[in-house]
């Protein structure tokens, strides 16, 4: 979507419609907004279009020639590679010109090449000569460790015949784009609603939609067939358009206006009941292309001031170098306007992360810890020795039960070389179980080589004997003590004499559907389960 502003150059301001000040809207990180300017001037007091020539543009988000908050960084001398008889050291961002001139001066080299330096700092920026100032040094900002994110914007002049070199820092724009071009937007179209015809004694008429584009600037004509309606503009509605039409082509039409920047035009009277050819639409006094950017807010410098705080407001500013009537190119500001730009809460990699089946959710119970003790995990493999000083094929039945291994082979000794495949040996797999070792350099000695086969794959198997522990069941040892409890309390309830022998249980036996007690002095039979 594109966003039409209409600015006018004279009061630097940018509105939507020419009289209501645009308020941009939030906006998110990772977004990508694209702008149209149409440019306006006051003449005599009174908004015209303007259409000069544009020789470049800048629009950026970001504080204005600001200085950075915190930090430090360092400043190279002469030319690179950055050394330490040439760098200075963490300068503070709010050095002062001596602890800059103290810093370069200390260079014995950068002296009696350049000559010492006097450093000056003034209106937020350091002022630097060399020497008697007949020669321009070349200086680099390094070490940039700056808070917000910021640079250093190095230029030499001469003042009368002496080289003045300037070191301003500034903080960064967040969002910054130099590519502008100029769009023509798009003009009227007509489209068919509804074919006109008759059937069966019944008639409809022809419908067709004539669609003004809000962007559209300029004036068009309706054409039927060779003739043409007078000339008409973005600000006619239904009523101008049905005059116009009756007086270039006849009564027969009805123009409403049931969506908006959409003309319906029915065809009736001599027209009505019958298909009709689609209207066309001629363009005239079609203005130059409105200026047309995109601006990303996707910018290192903007995610690292949004790490800090959810959101930023900052000032975005477009700039235009435009060649006036004395024929001078000149940067002109064409608006200044607050935006606030805020955290994403969608992020891409989102989209990697896997679904969740909430009818089936992850238990919140582990009954079994997965720790390195209970669970062994990594790659199949199988370890080989070979070497007899005689053969040099080795057949190894390694068992993996794959063909998706991989073989290497290296020394069999303390710090043994890796050996080569293709060099030292090459490998057949034979089947899913074997693999053919094959020396290329001649017999290796006794056990000179180890080999390992490993498989593809990845395997986790628990260890045996594993045991589970009554604290890893949830609530077993609170339910097995209240068990307790109630048993130790029934025992309390059992004769203390040895008189109930008759009734002393000896043994019991299952058989069938029911248990047989048997006490010391009879047997019977228990109620069934």
């Amino acid at each position: 979507m594109i966003n039409l502003l209409i600015v006018n150059l004279t009061t630097k301001t940018a509105t939507v419609d020419g009289q209501t000040a645009w308020t941009p809207p939030p906006f998110v990180f990772g977004e990508s907004m694209l702008f149209a300017l149409r440019l306006q001037q006051n003449v005599e007091g009174i908004a015209q279009a303007f259409y000069p020539t544009v020789n470049a543009m800048r629009a950026a988000v970001g504080n204005v020639d600001a200085r950075p908050a915190s930090g430090g960084f360092s400043m190279l001398i002469g030319t690179t590679p950055s050394t330490s008889s040439n760098t200075t050291g963490r300068l503070s961002y709010s050095a002062a010109a001596s602890d800059l001139q103290t810093a370069i001066n200390a260079f014995a080299g950068v002296v009696s090449t350049y000559g010492a330096v006097r450093v000056e700092y003034s209106n937020g920026s350091f002022f630097m000569v060399f020497g008697s100032g007949l020669v321009q040094v070349p200086l680099m900002l390094v070490n940039n460790k700056l808070w917000p994110v910021s640079f250093g914007i190095v230029t030499a002049n001469q003042v009368d015949g002496i080289w003045v070199h300037q070191l301003r820092l500034i903080q960064a724009p967040v969002a910054f784009s130099d590519a502008g071009s100029p769009v023509v937007p798009p003009g009227p179209s007509m489209s068919e609603v509804q074919a006109g015809g008759t059937a069966d004694g019944t008639s409809w008429n022809e419908i067709q939609a004539l669609y003004l584009p809000p962007s559209f600037a300029g004036a068009y004509a309706i054409k039927m067939g060779t003739a043409r309606t007078e000339l008409l503009s973005i600000s006619d509605g239904p009523t101008q358009i049905q005059a116009a039409l009756v007086a270039a082509f006849g009564n027969g039409f009805n123009v409403t206006n049931p969506l908006a920047n959409t003309a319906n035009i029915e065809f009736t009277g001599a027209f009505a009941g019958e298909m009709q050819a689609l209207l066309t639409i001629e363009v005239f006094n079609a203005p130059p292309g409105d200026l047309t950017f995109e601006l990303k807010f996707d910018r290192a410098e903007l995610a690292a001031l949004l790490r800090v705080s959810p959101s930023v407001t900052l000032p975005f500013e477009v700039h235009l170098d435009i060649t006036d009537e004395d024929a001078v190119v000149r940067d002109k500001l064409a608006f200044s306007v607050p935006v606030t730009i805020s955290r994403t809460g969608i992020l891409a990699e989102l989209g990697s992360l896997p679904n969740i089946n909430w009818l089936q959710p992850p238990s919140p119970k582990d009954y079994i810890p997965f720790n390195s003790s209970q669970v062994i995990t990594g790659q199949q493999y199988f370890p080989a020795v070979i070497g007899d000083a005689e053969a040099t094929s080795f057949a190894i039945a390694h068992g993996l039960a794959t063909e998706a291994v991989y073989v290497f082979v290296r020394e069999n000794k303390s710090n043994g070389k890796q050996l080569v495949d293709g060099v030292d040996f090459s490998v057949v797999i034979n089947t899913a179980n074997q693999v053919t070792i094959t020396a290329l350099t001649g017999a290796p000695a006794l056990n000179a080589w180890a080999a390992m086969v490993m498989s593809a794959q990845t395997v986790a198997a628990f260890a045996s004997g594993l045991t589970l522990t009554i604290a890893q069941v949830t609530g077993l040892s609170a339910i097995l003590d209240s068990m307790g409890n109630s048993i130790a309390s029934l025992l309390t309830l059992l004769p203390a004499s040895a008189s109930a022998a008759n009734t002393s249980v000896i043994a019991t036996h299952r058989h069938n559907n029911g248990w047989f007690v048997i006490s010391e002095n009879y047997l019977h039979r228990d109620l069934k389960d």
